[in-house]
């Protein structure tokens, strides 16, 4: 679902710790030439097709997601990388950029 929005080229969705919920998902996307996707536009694209406890609570902008030799997703070096991300405070629901 995440790659058919227009401002996404790649996406991922991982699974961070949280201080109240235990894990929530994380959008890690690597945005089309000259786009940038909001939390609010991923959210509003996916709302029709997920329960609301399913969408992410952030999105991560990324230059590239790691892959294996075969071309699978790293989703174990995303959720090392990004483990601390929401035990972080949020100012507030607006997007994050990480490199």
């Amino acid at each position: 679902m995440l790659l058919s929005h227009p401002d996404i080229g790649e996406a991922v969705v991982i699974a961070v710790p949280h201080p109240k919920w235990d894990e929530r998902p994380v959008a890690v996307i690597v945005p089309r030439a000259g786009r940038t996707p909001t939390l609010e536009s991923v959210r509003g694209h996916l709302a029709p097709h997920f329960a609301k406890w399913w969408l992410p609570d952030d999105v991560i902008l990324v230059e590239s997601i790691p892959r294996s030799g075969t071309g699978k997703y790293l989703k174990s070096v995303l959720r090392e990388r990004f483990r601390e991300h929401l035990a972080m405070p949020q100012p507030d629901a607006t997007l994050n950029q990480r490199a």
